[in-house]
């Protein structure tokens, strides 16, 4: 049956509302509070229906709108509990329905700090309505809150809705990608010809995605390990491999299990390493969790390691037998963190794909907002984009040469500095499109005014106050002895026409010395 929406039952303090409008953005749903609709439809409030003993008509106004809901509905159910029966018309019109379970002590304590009143607490203590729930758990989805956040408790409910995959890409690795697809997963891993799977996650990730949604509703049928990595710890080294090998060693894993990464753009090249480097070549799936590892860090078979201090020293070339991309794995992120991320968007709609500046530009407050579909599309536009480069030269000696842009800057100021990731390349983007300006080679000079602004749309962090100096200068001399006369960089001509051009060592420092001053 096509689901059609969402019924979110909870007692008196279990944060349904707020709950909900997650829900709302990242789907687009409507929400229909059913306790207010009858309010509005009988002119009294819940505290007049129960003192002049009107409840059974509330139930029949509330059972007419739970009858025929429209499509795309979010039904937040009133202080009253619903009756069995109700729970069959919600489930016979495609509408699941999920109870939000919490503890009476917690609800209690969220009741004191809302300043929100609940009728329903002058006929029925929190713990009487508890006991009554417990016949009707058996007809609803019972979503575990304790210990989560209102938006990982949404995130666990997305889980169980509608899901959807297609192969976006197939030739040399496998894509697929759909909204909520990872529900899917078992069923693509038996097509992929496995019977079972090793996971290399984090915990908590693993416990909002999987444990719950997938295995404990059964949407996963098969046998599984896991492997947890340590959180808030630099896992991209070879300290960190050495430890997975001794795992699959313990465990026993077959040669014939995949390893499957969940996580970030570091978690996938880890994986990729150990799964490449052991027995052979073990079967590798990825299922990169955040925007920079499903556009760019999962796509291209290159799975590199850190090594004394030293960026993506060790590395193997190393394609995976497919990559699962799933936008509501975004919605774990914090959403600066998702917006400071969007730079490698701009990055491939400079490169390849003018599309996607314009989306970025164009359907701003969808994607501020994770608006599920909206992620979809730049997701899909943004990983092909890339693999344009990577499939034309699978060697890297002609076009895969231009997804370095930004690259060299970006990794010059990771090594001096220790920023982030993303905040490097915003830097690094700009520079570079300012050197290419400054050298002609820029025939399209509003892309910097539009970069600009992409930056002030999302918030994305560009600032660079200092730079140890002497630190810089001498990577920037190793970085021109490496190349053995000037470095070569990727600039810009315009949209889709990146070139390669000499940069010497000396104007690359005046360009990051110029940064520092505030002149770009």
């Amino acid at each position: 049956m096509k689901v059609r929406g969402v019924y979110i039952c909870g007692l008196p303090g279990s944060h349904k509302y707020r709950i909900a409008e997650y829900l709302n953005r990242w789907l687009g749903w409507k929400i229909l509070d059913l306790q207010k609709e009858v309010e509005s439809r009988m002119h009294r409030s819940m505290l007049e229906i129960i003192e002049n003993n009107l409840l059974d008509e509330f139930r029949r106004q509330e059972l007419d709108l739970v009858m025929n809901p429209e499509a795309g509905v979010i039904l937040l159910s009133s202080d009253l509990l619903p009756s069995i029966n109700e729970l069959h018309i919600i489930r016979e019109n495609g509408i699941i329905p999920v109870y939000l379970s919490s503890t009476t002590e917690t609800l209690e304590k969220s009741i004191q700090e809302e300043p929100v009143a609940h009728p329903i607490l002058k006929l029925k203590s929190l713990q009487d309505l508890n006991r009554e729930v417990e016949e009707l758990l058996p007809y609803m989805y019972n979503v575990p809150t304790e210990g989560f956040t209102d938006r990982e408790v949404a995130i666990m409910i997305t889980r169980i809705l509608r899901s959807d995959y297609a192969l976006i890409y197939s030739n040399g690795e496998k894509i697929y990608l759909g909204i909520n697809s990872f529900k899917e997963f078992s069923d693509i891993l038996r097509m992929e010809g496995f019977d079972d799977a090793f996971f290399i996650t984090f915990k908590r990730l693993f416990l909002i995605h999987f444990k719950w949604a997938l295995d404990v509703m059964g949407n996963f049928n098969m046998p599984y390990d896991v492997l947890y990595l340590p959180d808030n710890q630099s896992v991209k080294n070879l300290e960190r491999a050495r430890e997975i090998w001794k795992e699959l060693i313990k465990r026993r894993i077959s040669k014939y299990t995949p390893i499957v990464a969940l996580g970030g753009g570091s978690s996938m090249d880890l994986t990729g390493f150990t799964a490449s480097t052991f027995q052979g070549g073990m079967h590798l799936v990825l299922i990169p969790t955040t925007f920079t590892a499903q556009v760019e860090v999962a796509v291209g078979g290159v799975n590199m390691l850190n090594l004394n201090g030293m960026k993506n020293v060790l590395g193997t070339s190393y394609y995976p037998r497919f990559i699962l991309m799933d936008p509501v794995f975004l919605l774990s992120l914090r959403e600066q963190e998702f917006y400071n991320s969007l730079v490698t968007a701009i990055k491939f709609g400079l490169l390849h794909d003018g599309e996607i500046i314009d989306t970025l530009e164009k359907d701003t407050r969808n994607i501020k907002d994770m608006y599920l579909p909206s992620l979809e599309h730049l997701i899909r536009a943004t990983a092909l984009a890339k693999v344009a480069f990577i499939h034309r030269d699978a060697y890297g000696w002609r076009e895969r040469r231009f997804i370095k842009f930004g690259w060299i800057v970006s990794s010059i100021l990771q090594d001096v500095t220790g920023v982030p990731y993303s905040k490097a390349l915003a830097i690094g983007l700009k520079i570079v499109l300012d050197m290419s300006r400054r050298k002609g080679i820029l025939k399209n000079p509003a892309i910097l005014e539009r970069v600009e602004a992409l930056y002030r749309l999302y918030s994305i962090d560009a600032t660079l106050e200092e730079l140890p100096m002497a630190r810089l200068r001498e990577e920037i001399e190793y970085l021109d002895s490496f190349y053995r006369s000037s470095i070569r960089m990727v600039l810009i001509e315009d949209v889709g026409k990146p070139v390669i051009s000499s940069v010497d060592a000396g104007e690359l420092v005046r360009a990051f010395e110029e940064y520092v001053a505030g002149s770009l």
